[in-house]
């Protein structure tokens, strides 16, 4: 390897040497942005240089590589600086063309091209050109150079161009302080290179993988793209033009690293997004050129089935279309292994686009019926990740129902999801985006294919989230079991019998039902809300009334699993609720709801463990009216003493026996958005909003990235950090995560964003602004 430093005038100038773009770099891609910035520095150059002759600039490091398959030893890959280089050369070219127009009758544009842009003697192409991109910049590079550029070109080469030799021209026109001979003097002989050079016996497919570690931000992708150019010989070109620039075109430049992970997961469910380049170069290190170009066009193949994914539109199929665009508008990135060897099934002919449609409805199924139960959302990616190696081209569907009805992976028989529908909180289960896109499905199973346009409509809650007085009275006529009206509000307000979508949701507010029911009749075309307002009253009847009628519409709508056997509705545990009881102050009370939404359960299973099972401290929870059920306790104690303990504690009561409402407690409020989190078996967070933080990042992050924040998030805690828990007001499926040092105050140490489909953001006190992280970057902070 070779290290130096050497002016423009240097690298490009020297006789018989070339600089090839290699077929692995993607076409050139610098805006108008760069540009100016390039423009600005060497103006600025040549006006020092004019009373400082030695002034220079640097421009940064170039990495080349001399050696095997180059026909050529004066012929260099340019591995790290085709940008730098081909802007420069667009600057060149636009200033021979300047001399061209200004000074023709002098030599200066033929010595300027001759010198550092073409080889004169030499007529074909590569060879007379000193810089040759790479294919898909050709066309317009060799007119640029020719002295016929194609202006009416969109391409970024001619932007560059035709950007140069704007300025070049006001240069001249205008007499400016700097002349046309002093922009090309410092452009020459003022801007400085390090320029290092790999030589024939060094792997330069390791530097440029080290590059990577060194804030270059290359992907897997880019190194696996260099390594399969380095390895294809006399067959790159062919592959470069028929299988990897096309692919390149359709896919982005983060999906096709993706799509690299998702092939690699098929065979090995655990692998990491990190690990993509090391395993599949493990892979396919051994393979032939003929094989290995073999292997590019089978991913060639795969990335259009991503294309697919990413845009059902194009798929041929309605029912394939029809299914993929739904599972887009549930958003979720885990199923895209299972999908992309789905839709490969098809591909090589072994499954057909009927039983394709059916597949990608069990999947559908699968993730509806998790989400109105309201299932953790930990496991669901590993799920999801194993699932692809269950099909069986006979009867992909069926396997897939089979795989998903075993094993305890939520997949919720019509029973549970009929209690579900009345019973848990639907409102918090899963993401805003999911909420929204099931309730939307309900409506279009009403009405067919046309359903009234949704884009603007937001969930509503009938019985509001407030209980008024009015609301109060109407719930009092209807208790049933229930000790209270607020003990029916805290039940069922957030379940999905008592939501429905509305695009006037700010004027329903909290309004009693006769105005709720008059502003839908008059305004709301959605025919979720027809059965609603066909009723007089809404109290605790009509939603459980609602919840038969939703449940009867799920349960035709879609796909149950298979019945193997009884299936548990509660997975409620005595030990993580007696622990998290234990966290609730002295002097203070919580209902049975605010414990609900801590343990992720309903408030009936709640209830009904703290009223069947002895557990200390248990006097600090009643119901939502601030009141105990006048019924003895499991531990023997009538409810009286109840009210002694929490008196003693220092809670005051009301004359009518309510607690006093300023001294209830308030789980998210305290810790940081969260109760102090128990830890599992294996250290993870497992309670409180916390939890559902991480098994949200579970669902929408690569298994290696949530496994990495959950660790932090759990080391963080544990060193007695606090982590305060928010949602973008400008778009309510990004969470946010600050996390503070114990007893500091102001901006959090660091603050990590969680989207929907753009990953894991995260900045800190001394970093401002968010970057994407990878494990790694989360593997070293919970080490800190």
């Amino acid at each position: 390897m070779q290290v130096g430093k050497q002016v423009l005038r240097g690298v490009l100038g020297s006789d018989g040497t070339r600089y090839e773009i290699p077929l692995y770099q993607r076409t050139f891609d610098w805006d108008e942005v760069q540009f100016e910035k390039l423009w600005t520095d060497i103006r600025n150059l040549a006006i020092a240089r004019q009373s400082e002759p030695g002034t220079e600039h640097f421009l940064g490091t170039l990495v080349l590589h001399s050696g095997h398959n180059i026909p050529n030893d004066f012929t260099f890959l340019v591995v790290d600086g085709q940008q730098r280089l081909t802007t420069l050369t667009m600057l060149l070219a636009a200033t021979r063309d300047l001399y061209r127009e200004f000074r023709n009758e002098t030599t200066d544009a033929d010595e300027l091209a001759d010198g550092v842009l073409i080889h004169r003697y030499k007529r074909s192409h590569p060879e007379r050109f000193r810089l040759w991109p790479t294919q898909g910049d050709r066309n317009d590079f060799i007119a640029i150079m020719e002295e016929n550029p194609n202006f009416s070109s969109d391409s970024n080469l001619v932007a560059a161009y035709k950007y140069f030799r704007t300025e070049l021209s006001r240069t001249v026109s205008l007499n400016a302080d700097v002349a046309i001979d002093d922009i090309r003097s410092a452009t020459l002989d003022g801007l400085r290179f390090v320029v290092i050079t790999a030589e024939a016996q060094d792997n330069v497919y390791s530097i440029f993988e080290s590059l990577n570690n060194t804030g270059l931000k290359l992907t897997q992708g880019d190194l696996l793209r260099n390594f399969f150019f380095s390895r294809l010989g006399g067959h790159a070109e062919q592959v470069y033009s028929a299988f990897w620039f096309p692919m390149q075109e359709r896919l982005s430049r983060d999906d096709l690293a993706h799509l690299f992970w998702l092939e690699l997961t098929w065979s090995d469910t655990e692998a990491k997004k990190d690990d993509t380049f090391r395993k599949q170069v493990k892979r396919v290190e051994m393979l032939s050129p003929a094989e290995l170009r073999d292997e590019v066009k089978r991913f060639n193949q795969l990335s259009v089935l991503l294309e697919v994914m990413r845009l059902p539109s194009k798929e041929s199929d309605p029912q394939v279309r029809r299914g993929l665009q739904r599972l887009v508008d549930f958003g979720i990135e885990s199923i895209d292994p299972l999908v992309l060897a789905l839709l490969s099934l098809r591909q090589s002919g072994r499954t057909t686009n009927g039983q394709t449609a059916q597949a990608l409805a069990v999947i559908e199924s699968f993730l509806v019926r998790r989400l109105l139960v309201r299932a953790p959302h930990n496991a669901l990616s590993r799920i999801l990740m194993r699932a692809s190696k269950s099909l069986d081209a006979n009867d992909p569907a069926e396997a897939l129902r089979d795989y998903f009805s075993r094993d305890n992976k939520d997949f919720a028989s019509d029973e549970v999801v009929r209690k579900a529908v009345v019973s848990v909180n639907f409102y918090r289960s899963g993401s805003a985006r999911q909420r929204k896109t099931l309730l939307s499905w309900l409506e279009e199973e009403l009405v067919g294919n046309e359903p009234a346009g949704l884009m603007k409509a937001s969930i509503e809650h009938i019985l509001p989230q407030n209980l008024t007085p009015e609301w109060r009275q109407e719930l009092a006529n209807d208790l049933g079991d229930f000790a209270s009206p607020e003990a029916v509000h805290e039940t069922y307000v957030h379940t999905l019998a008592n939501l429905t979508l509305s695009g006037y949701n700010s004027k329903l507010s909290d309004h009693a039902f006769e105005r709720k029911r008059q502003l839908l009749i008059e305004k709301s075309n959605i025919e979720l809300n027809k059965w609603i307002v066909a009723k007089d009253e809404w109290c605790r009847n009509e939603i459980l009334d609602r919840g038969e009628y939703l449940s009867d519409l799920i349960a035709r709508t879609w796909i149950p699993p298979i019945n193997l056997g009884s299936e548990s509705d509660s997975k409620l545990d005595v030990a993580q609720l007696t622990d998290i009881i234990a966290q609730i102050p002295a002097g203070k009370w919580v209902t049975f709801g605010d414990l609900a939404e801590v343990v992720q359960s309903t408030v009936a299973d709640v209830k009904r463990l703290v009223g069947t099972t002895p557990i200390q401290f248990a006097w600090r929870v009643m119901d939502a009216n601030g009141q105990h059920e006048q019924t003895a306790q499991p531990d023997g104690f009538p409810a009286e003493e109840y009210v002694r303990r929490l008196e003693d504690e220092g809670v005051q009561f009301k004359a009518s026996g309510e607690a006093m409402k300023t001294f209830r407690w308030s789980f998210i409020a305290n810790r940081g958005g969260a109760p102090t989190p128990t830890l599992n078996d294996t250290g993870g967070a497992v309670a409180g909003p916390i939890r559902e933080f991480l098994d949200e990042a579970t669902n929408r992050l690569a298994p290696s990235v949530s496994d990495a924040l959950r660790a932090f998030l759990t080391s963080w805690i544990a060193d007695s950090g606090r982590v305060l828990l928010s949602v973008d007001p400008e778009d309510s499926d990004v969470l946010t995560a600050a996390l503070l040092n114990e007893g500091a105050s102001g901006d959090p140490t660091f603050e990590i964003r969680l989207t929907p489909t753009n990953g894991l953001w995260l900045r800190s006190r001394e970093q401002p602004s968010y970057a994407l992280v990878d494990s790694t970057t989360l593997d070293s902070l919970a080490l800190c």
